[in-house]
């Protein structure tokens, strides 16, 4: 069984790799047009990606990291558009811009991470819209396993992926 610092170290390694993919990655996450989403309908390029990314990994570390010390709910709150902003936003805030919000969105992760106890990986916390889930979730959902996913989406994008 892999211990709660095992777990913890684990996650923030996968956040320092995401970090080094994309900065290999980009400008190049542009070479192939991206496919519809079968679920949602929607069709990402790489500005709505960033976007995305620029905007998530702030929002869940303040999130996680005030639930966790106060035990309040968290989540995003009714009409917030905030999320579908950074999406459409994506394509006018300029490329430069983008990543240096993503650079430190995964600051703010691995901050989050450093601060963790391996006690904490269990504790339950409210979501709002969800109801209780535990911080372990929390973390591979919203942020740790969320960043992968779409670090791995702007790489279906190249010819390196």
């Amino acid at each position: 069984m892999v211990s709660g610092n095992d777990e913890v170290d684990a996650m923030r390694r996968r956040v320092v790799v995401a970090r080094a993919r994309l900065r290999a990655l980009l400008p190049a996450a542009a070479d192939r047009e991206p496919p519809v989403d079968p679920q949602t309908g929607e069709r990402w390029d790489r500005f709505n990606i960033l976007g995305h990314m620029s905007e998530f990994p702030t929002f869940w570390s303040a999130e996680l990291a005030a639930a966790i010390e106060s035990g309040a709910e968290f989540g995003r709150r009714p009409g917030s558009t905030n999320r579908q902003d950074a999406v459409a936003g994506g394509a006018t805030a300029g490329e430069g811009a983008l990543k240096r919000q993503v650079a430190r969105g995964i600051e703010n992760v691995l901050a989050l991470l450093v601060k963790l106890q391996p006690a904490d990986l269990d504790r339950t916390i409210n979501m709002r819209g969800r109801g209780e889930v535990t911080v372990r979730w929390a973390l591979e959902n919203l942020l740790v396993g969320h960043l992968e996913e779409h670090c791995n989406q702007l790489y279906a994008l190249t010819t390196k992926g």
